[in-house]
């Protein structure tokens, strides 16, 4: 995994919050997740803790100085959960990759004797339920005693984990899955003995449940693991694409070619890599020499190859296709897209979606729940049950010789009881109940990071299934974000070209997308900057510089107009789909630049598909009236937000919440909630996208944007938009399935298996099938989640 970086954040004055990652292992079920998340709040200084039961990580917010990270580890090792502090210094892809890979071939060794274990325990224990059926008996094999000695064996060698996990959570008040595992098995076990010591009681022996018992809960958990490690195959993936070495080389400008291997951990910001057709390339960089075609499907989701020329930004462990290149390392470590792609992939692991919540407050309560249920059972069946019921005792397969032979007797009250009682100790399933929601989730955020999509968490899953309503912003969101001057309007005797030359003049000093345009038309007509100096910048609205002793505005019409310029209506005549900067100098209007920006060729697809699914589509721009509503004709838009400050983005996000058209006023008596996401992609974005409920940022965005996103598209297309809410809505459902279903099995299962069906069809669940479907609906829950990848094929 990758080392997620200490966050460090102030609340309060003298208060400094943390945050600390841990690996713990030892869970098995909701419940120790539970029990582990409630071990750690209850320490003094500890203000949240989130675990995961899949990745097997905690993260813990603490009260910087109140508690050390240490003393969380050793309070939870000593409980039973061993656990270990990450480690606060930086940790290369390339060591996690490796450490993955010694992990997984740890696990498949593992896996192979756990099957191998439960084959046998399996085949023996069989062997002997096949003779209690009345066939033939097999030399040793059919012995009483043989069975009493694997059950033993079973016991003391695989099933000493199970036991000795269970009694040290029923010693710290944490009773879990291994819990009701052991004392089914156990008692199971000494029934037995007691019944072959003292044949006298009439007892059966039934060695062969305990056995059978541990190889469907071995047999189980393999199987679980194995579906655990599908699940999580694509964050592994994506770790996977991190090249172990770089090619370091001096002047990427002179003939010399040698080059020298690195550790790619080992390279620094500024150093000069070379990357051949077919290597991968091992930083983010810069591309100083070379030209070549990169494939960036498995960071950004884009099926073509990108084509790239010098000052071309790269990915790391994206694939160089054809040419051999130079590139100049920008960022490197944790810092590179890919590991942060990684790191938020793994933080959005471990965020519980709201509906969670339910699941894990009966999981705080199931084991305890289950023995008591257990005992009630075997209560009522001794004391009451046979008596209201004596059929149920009449005529019971059991042995007491010591052959296994099948022998028809009367079947006492305490047998059938304790039965009864072990059955639905080992049916419970807090198992599923933990997997039900991280495996969709594990599932569901590796599908979407390997189409270039970013889901931060289960409860982003949950806002896009309550989504009423989609605000998209219009520059660098529905339209390509590189706008193109069309004319340079004179309104007096100044010529096009000055007008052109003073306003990239004023513009060089910031970045937005109409200064670039502005800039860039001046580069072409090769018209060199002027002397200017007093930059100011009001974000959204204009820009004004000193040029050559004389003021200089660039602005929209409402931003001249606070400042007093009026415009004669001649001089706002222009066509509807363009966008105006004026030229203001010395207070007088000078010209005009018409820009125009090139919708995205899939933007109409996209928002058809929203309007498809339900959702309200709307526009937000600071642009002009008659240019909003030129874009939002075209892609069939019928509200639109015009000529919007940046400061007012969130105002408007706000109202929409409130549901009321009319943004003058968030003043109402009964206002009508409604859940609204935000889709943008520029640092005035980042209020509004913070304001709704779900925030969707686009490649390029800006760093606040993206931190503040709830879903980001590493991808080009706006389509990505309709498949990430697509993906959410799908991992959401699976959620809600594998929850009804973990919770279903349970409330019909545990009645069957107390026996409420014995009165009637005469129908006992045993202990061993009862093992065999608690191990089946685990299974069920994860492969369950795993038929997402069918819904979305690579």
């Amino acid at each position: 995994m990758v080392q997620l970086s200490p966050k460090t954040e102030e609340t309060a004055p003298q208060l400094i919050v943390e945050t600390v990652t841990l690996d713990v292992q030892g869970m098995k079920c909701a419940g120790c997740v539970k029990a582990v998340e409630k071990q750690l709040s209850q320490q003094s200084g500890v203000i949240s803790a989130c675990v995961n039961l899949i990745t097997e990580v905690a993260v813990v917010k603490y009260t910087s100085g109140e508690v050390q990270p240490q003393t969380l580890v050793e309070k939870l090792t000593n409980v039973g959960f061993p656990s270990n502090l990450r480690n606060s210094e930086e940790i290369s892809l390339t060591e996690t990759h490796l450490n993955a890979a010694q992990r997984k071939k740890q696990e498949q060794q593992e896996y192979r004797w756990r099957l191998i274990t439960a084959a046998i325990l399996l085949v023996f224990s069989g062997l002997g339920h096949l003779q209690h059926l009345g066939s033939p008996t097999i030399p040793i094999v059919s012995h009483l005693w043989f069975h009493a000695g694997l059950a033993t064996l079973a016991l003391l060698i695989p099933g000493r984990e199970i036991i000795i996990d269970g009694w040290k959570g029923l010693r710290h008040g944490m009773a879990n899955m291994n819990t009701l595992v052991g004392l089914g098995t156990l008692s199971a076990y000494f029934a037995s003995c007691l019944a072959l010591l003292f044949p006298q009681l009439g007892w059966e022996c039934f060695f062969d449940e305990p056995v059978m018992l541990l190889g469907f809960i071995l047999l189980g958990r393999t199987l679980e693991g194995r579906a655990r490690n599908r699940a999580s195959s694509a964050l592994e993936a994506l770790i996977a694409l991190q090249p172990s070495v770089a090619r370091l080389i001096g002047d990427p400008f002179t003939e010399d070619t040698s080059s020298i291997e690195i550790p790619v951990e080992q390279v620094r910001v500024g150093e000069w890599i070379r990357v051949l057709p077919g290597e991968k390339i091992p930083v983010d960089g810069e591309v100083v020499a070379g030209k070549t075609l990169i494939d960036e499907s498995l960071v950004t989701g884009e099926s073509l190859p990108v084509a790239k020329q010098p000052e071309d930004g790269v990915i790391a462990g994206t694939l160089n296709q054809s040419g051999a290149i130079a590139i100049k390392a920008t960022r490197i470590g944790n810092d590179t897209t890919l590991a942060q792609i990684i790191a938020s992939v793994e933080d959005a692991q471990t965020r519980k979606a709201p509906i969670q919540q339910f699941a894990d407050t009966v999981a705080g309560y199931f084991a305890y729940g289950v023995m008591a249920i257990a005992l009630l059972t075997f209560l009522f069946w001794l004391g009451i049950g046979t008596n209201l019921y004596p059929q149920v005792l009449e005529t019971i397969h059991h042995s007491h010789s010591h052959e296994v032979v099948p022998i028809q007797s009367p079947s006492s009250p305490v047998l059938l009881s304790l039965k009864l009682a072990i059955a639905v100790l080992v049916v419970a399933c807090p198992c599923a109940l933990g997997l039900a929601t991280p495996t969709a989730i594990l599932v569901g955020t590796g599908i979407g990071a390997e189409r270039g999509l970013l889901i931060k968490g289960g409860d982003v899953l949950e806002k896009v299934h309550q989504l009423d309503a989609i605000v998209f912003d219009k520059t660098g969101t529905l339209t390509i974000g590189h706008p193109t001057v069309t004319h340079c309007i004179p309104l007096t005797q100044i010529s096009p070209q000055r007008l052109l030359q003073l306003a990239a003049t004023v513009e060089s000093g910031t970045n937005h997308p109409l200064a670039i345009a502005i800039l860039e038309a001046a580069q072409q007509q090769e018209l060199p900057l002027l002397k200017a100096d007093n930059f100011q910048t009001e974000a959204g609205l204009g820009v004004s510089a000193t040029v050559e002793g004389k003021s200089v505005l660039l602005g929209n019409e409402d931003w001249l107009q606070q400042r007093g310029i009026r415009l004669n209506p001649e001089q706002e005549l222009i066509e509807g789909c363009k966008t105006l900067v004026y030229v203001v100098v010395d207070q007088e209007v000078q010209g005009m630049i018409a820009l125009e920006d090139t919708l995205r060729p899939d933007a109409q697809e996209t928002i058809t598909r929203l309007q498809d699914q339900g959702l309200e589509v709307m526009l937000v721009t600071g642009d002009r009236q008659n240019v909003a509503e030129s874009i939002a004709q075209q892609l069939g838009i019928s509200q639109v937000f015009a000529q919007v400050r940046p400061s007012e983005k969130a105002r408007i996000i706000q109202s929409l919440q409130q549901h009321k058209a009319d943004v003058s006023s968030l003043s109402s008596p009964n206002p009508i909630s409604r859940k609204v996401a935000m889709i943008g992609d520029g640092i005035n974005d980042a209020p509004a996208l913070a304001q709704a409920d779900l925030g969707i940022s686009l490649q390029g965005a800006t760093e606040v944007a993206l931190e503040t996103a709830d879903i980001v598209l590493m991808g080009t297309r706006l389509l990505g938009v309709v498949q990430a809410i697509e993906l959410s809505l799908a991992t959401f459902n699976k959620i809600r399935q594998n929850l009804f279903w973990a919770l279903g099995y349970n409330v019909f299962a545990i009645p069957i298996a107390a026996g409420i069906l014995l009165p009637t069809l005469g129908f006992v669940l045993s202990p061993a099938l009862a093992g065999a479907l608690m191990a089946c609906s685990s299974i069920t829950v994860v492969t369950n989640s795993l038929l997402l990848r069918r819904q979305f094929p690579s």
